[in-house]
């Protein structure tokens, strides 16, 4: 994910924003991290029934770099800013769709962030230097339930993903006739109708435009049939693969595996490097990590938030070599 990190306008203008970012529960986190893949999916949805770019329309960055967005939007982006003061990168965890596809390929990357260049050393550090909370601890002698109880669960849960995935698709189908009506020929047809039955509703611009281009009512009552279709069928499609995420991250959280040491979580990580810079093994941060800079104090004091900050030694006086003659 080198474009989140180096590359993308919108994670570099909520990072100059970061001023005391807090940890969010894992619950809480896993839950919100469902809406960016709702988003891709209505996202292609719409885009394939030719009912609008929802991404680039409700983008909360994109009226702040053009100077030229409507209030509403000014407005999330702001409020997307404000909350990134505290909550580190909000729209890229919990709204990016984009992120979503790079999380997915981050997966089977074949070199990946690490967070020390050699063995860890087990210090800690790195543990509280990401804002993101995307950093996987050791879990080497922690105490963990049985073997019998572990798979039972996985087992449990692969029997439920099946109606996961038609409990998500029959969602997506009665979501289908809401989600039409953005659709600019559905809204145009039911408008049409509405005048029809109800004789003193006043012509809207929409129709009259429409009565003046000649079309006929049949071809739009056709067109609209069709989206409406496409929507049905798409909102089977897009509940199911709902369903199917949704599965696949209980099952993820199900399955615990063994980890020696510190690492980042491979599809969610931004690969930003902070956490690199807190690694005392790494010997391009060494000349500024150690005892009594400030890089030193500010990762012992989140360590330990009681401990002082840890002054510098005086240096040893050289003693004097005798003259050599």
């Amino acid at each position: 994910r080198v474009f989140c990190s180096s590359i993308c306008a919108l994670g570099a203008i909520q990072d100059l924003v970061v001023i005391k970012p807090i940890t969010l529960p894992k619950k809480l986190t896993t839950a919100l991290s469902m809406i960016p893949y709702v988003y891709l999916g209505s996202a292609i949805l719409f885009a394939a029934t030719g009912t609008g770019f929802i991404i680039c329309r409700y983008d909360p960055f994109i009226g702040i770099f053009r100077l030229n967005g409507n209030a509403p939007y000014l407005y999330l982006g702001a409020a997307f800013l404000i909350t990134g003061m505290f909550i580190a990168r909000p729209y890229c965890r919990f709204f990016c769709p984009y992120g979503v596809l790079l999380g997915i390929m981050s997966r089977f990357a074949w070199k990946h962030l690490t967070i020390t260049p050699s063995k860890c050393i087990d210090c800690r550090l790195c543990e509280v230097s990401c804002p993101f909370d995307y950093i996987d601890k050791p879990n080497v002698g922690l105490a963990r339930e049985s073997r019998k109880t572990g798979v039972r669960r996985l087992g449990f849960l692969l029997a439920a993903m099946p109606v996961l995935i038609i409990l998500g698709g029959w969602i997506g189908h009665r979501m289908s006739v809401p989600m039409s009506r953005y659709n600019h020929w559905v809204y145009l047809a039911e408008q049409v109708v509405a005048e029809k039955v109800n004789p003193d509703l006043k012509e809207t611009l929409e129709t009259k435009t429409f009565r003046q281009m000649g079309t006929s009512e049949e071809e739009l009552m056709a067109k609209a049939h069709r989206v409406r279709q496409q929507m049905n069928m798409g909102g089977w499609i897009l509940g199911g693969f709902i369903g199917l995420v949704f599965s696949l991250k209980l099952i993820g959280i199900s399955v615990s595996r063994t980890r020696t040491d510190y690492e980042v979580h491979k599809p969610t990580c931004f690969s930003c490097g902070r956490c690199c810079s807190y690694c005392p093994s790494d010997e391009m941060h060494l000349p500024n990590f150690v005892p009594g800079s400030l890089a030193y104090n500010e990762a012992m004091a989140l360590r330990d938030p009681n401990a002082a900050a840890v002054e510098e030694p005086a240096p040893a006086k050289k003693e004097k070599e005798p003259a050599q003659v």
